[in-house]
């Protein structure tokens, strides 16, 4: 009996010591190596005439950027920082002449951002479930995403 408790001690030791957080994750006690993927989003807008080139720039936590044309909207364009709470976006440019235009919000999902296009009218909210979407833009899943 005392043979096979020498045997296997040292057994169940080595087994305990390989259990616990896979590496790159969090166990809770500062010892985990955590990796926090960031993007920051912003709008480039190249008036041209009337209209303007639009484009979205994501920039990674490595200072990479990546430029994603949007199109050519009429009007004169302005960026909304904070973007609209009733589509859900953290950003938005919007191309107006008068009381009317077009809006691009950028939506972020798990994995991608999506770039809505709607109507715009003065005065009224836009409707997001009459856009169109007009671009997905990956980034990493879980990235924080900051707006510039």
């Amino acid at each position: 009996m005392l043979q096979r408790l020498s045997i296997c001690a040292p057994l169940l030791l080595v087994c305990a010591s390989c259990g616990g957080a896979p590496k790159g994750s969090s166990d809770g006690d500062g010892g985990g190596e955590v990796i926090i993927k960031k993007v920051s989003l912003s709008w480039g807008v190249k008036p041209i005439g009337g209209s303007a080139d639009i484009f979205l720039t994501v920039t990674d936590e490595n200072g990479r950027a990546t430029s994603h044309p949007m199109g050519r909207l009429p009007g004169e364009c302005a960026i909304i920082d904070s973007g609209r709470p009733s589509t859900g976006a953290i950003t938005a440019v919007l191309c107006k002449t008068g009381d009317v235009g077009i809006e691009l919000d950028a939506i972020p999902r798990p994995g991608m951002i999506i770039v809505l296009k709607m109507g715009y009218a003065a005065g009224a909210e836009p409707d997001p479930l009459a856009g169109e979407e007009v671009a997905h833009v990956e980034v990493p899943i879980g990235a924080k995403i900051e707006t510039r």
